[in-house]
């Protein structure tokens, strides 16, 4: 199968889908991979390294979409990929569909079977191309928090950690699954005091006690009382909870920044304009920040890009055996093989599956 796999053009984007390695890999196994030059220069891969692989290296991005059968991503296709799309290609990487009905309509129109690696999914819910970014994000989230709280004019001054046995500021994480299992465990590892809510507390309960034993979860679900409750006593917000368009609501009002210390600080992971943090508007690692009410935000949606080599190991790494089934044997015998790939699947002959 030919294999392409395209440079990445979101704004501050430096990973890359498949590594020399996976190159190597797919090669040996039979197939032809097309990479676009400098597409894993961010991430520290050079065309050499590829080349030396046994790749095809690409100049322009059309000859490695117009050549695929297999496409791997990362960020999702930005509308001037789309004209790209055409019938028979299998995609694989990021979509995000429910917002972006655009593309939705094209992979249909195009008749592109498309895997959301988002939405694979194991029986015991765990997404494996998405929890390594997941825990990534949540990481990144303190170590950015802490920046903005203590180093750049307009900030609180406030190291985020333990002085004399007493932590020295008080993280407040929105949502207990993996960002924020992951960001708890680094703002406690820091010495921080660290507040975990939750609409499922009893649900996540296990998995946080097991990676952040000193963070506190209130028993209630979450509500926009609770948090508000909270505003007035917290340095830095993260939000790890994704916006339900739907059924969700603000959590972090406009009113409530108000009542927040003057030069505290909002990491948003979700990055839903206008959603579980009412100021919300998504940035780009070139333009990370804004303030609101005298509160910095900082909302990057495709954040693990700031560490783009560790990034892409990490993603690449569990990519890798999907893209290989994929290419071995076809979309019906990986999915027979690799039920969690259905899952992800959003479109198909120009069907719509699922509600991703």
């Amino acid at each position: 199968m030919r294999i392409g796999i395209p440079k990445e053009i979101v704004a501050g984007e430096k990973r890359v889908a498949v590594t020399p390695e996976g190159v190597q890999r797919l090669a040996r196994a039979g197939h032809e991979v097309v990479v676009q030059s400098r597409a894993g220069e961010g991430s520290g891969y050079l065309d050499g390294a590829y080349a030396a692989a046994g790749a095809e290296v690409a100049a322009e991005a059309e000859e490695v979409w117009g050549c695929a059968e297999l496409i791997a991503k990362v960020k999702q296709p930005l509308e001037e990929e789309t004209a790209r799309l055409h019938e028979a290609l299998i995609y694989l990487g990021y979509v995000h569909a429910v917002y972006r009905p655009w593309l939705v309509d094209a992979l249909l129109a195009r008749e592109v079977t498309t895997f959301a690696a988002e939405e694979v999914a194991l029986p015991n819910g765990d997404r494996p191309l998405l929890i390594p970014m997941s825990e990534i994000a949540g990481r990144l989230a303190v170590l950015t928090a802490a920046h903005y709280l203590a180093e750049p004019p307009g900030s609180a001054g406030v190291m985020l950690g333990c002085v004399g046995g007493q932590a020295t500021a008080h993280v407040l994480i929105i949502g207990g699954g993996t960002v924020g299992r992951s960001a708890a465990a680094a703002a406690c590892g820091l010495g921080a005091r660290v507040t975990v809510v939750d609409r499922e507390p009893d649900r996540v309960r296990e998995r946080l006690t097991q990676a952040a034993p000193r963070a506190h979860l209130p028993t209630e679900s979450v509500t926009r009382a609770q948090v508000e409750a909270l505003l007035p006593e917290v340095d830095a917000i993260i939000n790890a909870v994704l916006w339900d368009p739907l059924t969700g609501e603000h959590l972090v009002t406009r009113e409530g920044l108000r009542r927040m210390k003057r030069g505290a600080v909002i990491v948003d992971v979700d990055c839903t304009a206008n959603g579980v943090i009412e100021t919300t508007r998504p940035m780009t690692l070139d333009n990370p920040t804004y303030v609101e009410e005298g509160v910095i935000h900082y909302c990057v949606y495709n954040m693990p890009a700031s560490v783009p080599q560790t990034s892409t190991r990490a993603y690449a790494g569990a990519l890798l055996p999907y893209l290989e089934l994929l290419a071995d044997h076809g979309v019906d015998a990986a999915m027979a093989e690799r039920p969690e790939l259905r899952a992800g699947l959003v479109t198909r002959d120009g069907v719509l599956f699922g509600r991703n």
